[in-house]
């Protein structure tokens, strides 16, 4: 199970680093002021690669220790990534 819902987080990691990423480039603007600050210093598509590889390295160290934490955190980014297709610019 571990490995489904690591491979789970990946996928939800990409959509997240997708989705900011159309918002942002048609106008919007990241909410979390951490990640606001490392896009200036770092640049938006390197800081999301880079957050979505540590994001999903601690979720599989985290479901080798507790598994529905693993699980949660794939609840929360399912909420990020329907909160970010809702914020899409309509086409």
């Amino acid at each position: 199970m571990i490995p489904l819902l690591t491979l789970l987080l990946a996928i939800l990691q990409v959509a997240d680093g997708y989705t900011t990423t159309r918002i942002i480039d048609n106008g919007g603007r990241e909410l979390n002021p951490l990640m606001r600050k490392a896009f200036e210093k770092f640049g938006v598509k390197k800081t999301l690669i880079v957050k979505g590889i540590l994001v999903t390295a601690l979720g599989y160290f985290i479901g080798t220790q507790e598994i529905y934490a693993l699980g949660a955190l794939c609840a929360f980014y399912i909420g990020i990534v329907i909160f970010n297709s809702r914020s899409l610019p309509k086409e």
